[in-house]
């Protein structure tokens, strides 16, 4: 009996022992498998998701940065409005998370995007051009690249309190009017294209220097200046003034929406774009922001945008996922609501359209002859 029990409890020492050994041998080659994979070199990236590995762009998820970065003008206003939305929609449909970051406006945060510091923005049409002419307030901006281009976005031009009496723009001869803005140029220049629409200067007002967009609705509703520019009738600022204080708008050049039924007549065009290129005139809508019935604006497009120094990569997998999932804008701002694919790709963009766009565009073929004809156009004035 006593032997049968020594050799059982031999026997299962052995066994385990046997199993110790195994398990200790598997554990050792998973983790020797382990070692080998992480002491291969990682690819190199130059900060903007490219795979600098053997020179080559990757293509893959791996390859794309963590976080892209949206520059955009100060909070409240549309453009900062937008752009939320816009990295929402990146961050939903893309391996990437997008972070905006606001700032006193587009000549601020220009160099920033210029130098790839920044990925992206979204500005309008005017700004974009003159970012990448070194136009009114930029300097050189060689870098700066179209992605997509928005709806027209129907600006209020100067505005005055409902209860100042005044109804029309050359009214304002002699009375305090907001001016400067900063580092707006389009603001600056629609102050000076008001004017001229009804025959005055700068002279004939009481200038009075704001810095920004919303300094000078500050100063529509204390009451320091009878006219200030005011973005758009649908900037969430300018419609909470209204609702404090009560706005009203004045037509451009005090034209009626009948006046150009059939079209910008030619002097008037040559005129807007004097002072703000890449604009016209089109009728808003009564009802819509702080419009009271239909009148006469200045329009221009909004624009996403990016620089040459942000990776083919993911500017192409931003403007995929931008074009599949473009309805979800709709809902972000008016500037937006209804925004079509037809309007996303123009022949004659204020700057050049960036190569991982082009791509896109290519692979869906919406790029066109005229399109790249414009675009060598365009990339010709720094060659």
């Amino acid at each position: 009996m006593h032997a049968n029990k020594w050799f059982k409890w031999i026997l299962t020492g052995l066994m385990l022992s046997l199993i110790i050994m195994l398990a200790a041998c598997g554990g050792s080659t998973e983790t020797q498998s382990d070692q080998s994979q992480n002491n291969q070199p990682a690819p190199a990236e130059n900060g903007n998701g490219n795979n600098e590995e053997d020179g080559q762009n990757g293509s893959s998820e791996a390859d794309l940065p963590a976080t892209v970065y949206l520059g955009t003008e100060p909070v409240g206003g549309g453009y900062h409005t937008s752009a939320t939305g816009w990295a929402a929609l990146i961050t939903d449909h893309t391996p990437m998370r997008a972070v905006v970051q606001p700032s006193s406006g587009t000549t601020t945060y220009m160099p920033n995007l210029n130098s790839g510091k920044l990925n992206f923005a979204i500005m309008n049409g005017p700004n974009l051009g003159w970012a990448y002419t070194a136009g009114p307030g930029y300097d050189e901006n060689k870098n700066v690249r179209t992605v997509l281009t928005g709806k027209l976005i129907h600006n209020t031009g100067l505005l005055v309190r409902e209860d100042s009496g005044i109804t029309s723009l050359d009214q304002l001869k002699g009375k305090k009017v907001a001016v400067d803005y900063g580092t707006n140029a389009a603001l600056k220049a629609q102050v000076d294209l008001a004017l001229e629409s009804v025959g005055l200067t700068l002279d004939d007002v009481v200038q009075v220097p704001v810095p920004t967009l919303q300094d000078g609705l500050a100063a529509i509703q204390n009451g320091s200046v009878e006219a200030s520019m005011g973005g758009g009738p649908t900037t969430p600022s300018t419609m909470e003034v209204d609702a404090a204080v009560g706005l009203r708008l004045l037509p451009w050049g005090n034209l009626k929406p009948e006046d150009i039924a059939n079209g910008v007549p030619d002097d008037i065009q040559a005129l807007i774009d004097k002072w703000l290129p890449g604009s016209t005139l089109d009728v808003h809508p009564a009802g819509v922001g702080i419009a009271r019935e239909e009148i006469v604006l200045i329009a221009y497009p909004s624009v996403m945008v990016s620089t040459s120094e942000t990776s083919e990569d993911v500017v192409y997998t931003v403007t995929k996922a931008t074009w599949e999932n473009y309805e979800e804008m709709h809902a972000v701002h008016p500037w937006w609501d209804g925004w079509t694919r037809e309007e996303m790709v123009p022949v004659k963009p204020a700057a050049p359209y960036h190569d991982g766009a082009i791509k896109f565009f290519k692979e869906i073929g919406v790029w066109t002859e005229e399109h790249q004809a414009a675009q060598d156009e365009l990339l010709a004035l720094y060659q």
